[in-house]
């Protein structure tokens, strides 16, 4: 199981982000946290969802991001 899954140390670095911003962004439901089921302490991030949201996305008019693809209207 744990083979489909990062640490939030690892996925915070795989996206060059610090501890502290990757939780803020699991707070503002970025970021969707599991429980180790061997370690029930240690939270756990899909690598699809880390990988998904590495994704370059195009900067809208005015130099502002454009919204996510699957981001709600």
């Amino acid at each position: 199981m744990t083979d489909d899954f990062l640490t939030l140390d690892q996925a915070a670095r795989r996206l060059g982000l610090s501890d502290a911003t990757l939780r803020r962004r699991i707070t503002a439901g970025e970021f969707t946290v599991y429980r180790n089921p061997r370690d029930r302490r240690t939270k756990l991030v899909r690598v699809k969802d880390v990988e998904d949201y590495d994704v370059p996305r195009p900067v809208g008019a005015g130099g502002k991001e454009a919204p996510r693809p699957d981001a709600a209207a």
